[in-house]
């Protein structure tokens, strides 16, 4: 079960999913910006569904996202047992 206090987790229109087995190329999801390196942002969804937001991306959201940032991309690459490659679709509060 997870838990969280920001609101905006639960205020968008898409699926929770709670393990990488249950997201395929083109779903969209919610998670929160937890690490920021050079080559883009790492985001953090419900269970262990992370994923990441390239530097070419990271130009589109500029200084709007930082830690904590709640946004909603969509999946373009599944990466077995590792993550999500993610495009950024919106920021929370846009």
């Amino acid at each position: 079960m997870t838990f969280t206090k920001k609101d905006a987790l639960m205020k968008h229109d898409v699926p929770i999913f709670h393990s990488l087995e249950e997201v395929k190329k083109g779903d969209t999801v919610v998670g929160v910006v937890v690490a920021k390196n050079e080559q883009g942002f790492i985001v953090r969804s419900f269970g262990e569904v992370k994923g990441f937001i390239s530097i070419d991306e990271e130009k589109l959201i500029g200084d709007k996202a930082k830690m904590g940032t709640v946004v909603k991309a969509r999946v373009t690459r599944v990466k077995a047992g590792k993550g999500l490659s993610l495009t950024l679709v919106g920021i929370s509060g846009e």
